[in-house]
């Protein structure tokens, strides 16, 4: 897969990976647990779903549809079983861009992969913490940039040309409002770039 999105919520509004699918063509999978998204994915997005959520094991779980928030968590609740990415990727020795955003879940949903299978380029974070940085760093990813919430992880030998990507970016005066795929593309050097497509940013301070 280009890219993986965890999880994808609303197929497009706020949605780190709804510019790849739709203009750059990449093809990726969305995994989302929440039934209230799963046709507005299904209508929106090219990428194969995957209904239910993710741990680091396969296990029965209550989880809490709570639009953007929803998590696994023992109140009012939707059962479900949850799978590993160990599971959803074991056809796949290659992602370029995993955008990880489950609530506070995403430790057991990141051991539950099978790093020595599938190879990840980089990784996008919400409310990056210490252990989050020294698992992702034992498993051959750095922090390279901070956009709003998120933490961009790239792969050790991306990483230098990732920072040097940015640092230009925000000499020229831009702010990346979300992760930029034409960065990660330039970057990874493995998807063609798109013709006839501007990417949206807004100006710094």
């Amino acid at each position: 897969f280009h890219y993986v999105d965890l999880a994808a919520n609303d197929p497009k509004s706020g949605s780190n990976t709804y510019l790849l699918d739709a203009c750059f063509s990449w093809k990726g999978l969305c995994v989302e647990p929440n039934p209230q998204y799963h046709a507005a994915i299904r209508g929106a997005r090219s990428c194969p779903l995957v209904d239910t959520c993710v741990s680091d094991r396969e296990v029965a779980v209550d989880f809490l549809a709570a639009g953007p928030v929803g998590h696994i968590a023992g109140r009012k609740l939707v059962p479900m079983t949850c799978t590993t990415l160990r599971r959803v990727l074991e056809k796949h020795r290659k992602v370029t861009y995993l955008s990880l955003d489950v609530e506070g879940h995403e430790l057991p949903a990141l051991r539950g992969m099978d790093w020595n299978r599938t190879a990840v380029d980089f990784i996008t974070l919400e409310n990056a913490k210490a252990d989050h940085v020294a698992y992702l760093g034992s498993r051959g990813l750095r922090p390279v940039v901070c956009v709003g919430i998120d933490t961009l992880f790239a792969r050790d030998a991306l990483a230098p040309a990732a920072s040097a990507w940015f640092d230009a970016e925000r000499r020229e005066g831009l702010l990346l409002r979300r992760a930029d795929a034409r960065g990660l593309e330039r970057v990874a050097g493995q998807v063609p770039r798109a013709q006839g497509h501007r990417l949206t940013r807004v100006r710094g301070p």
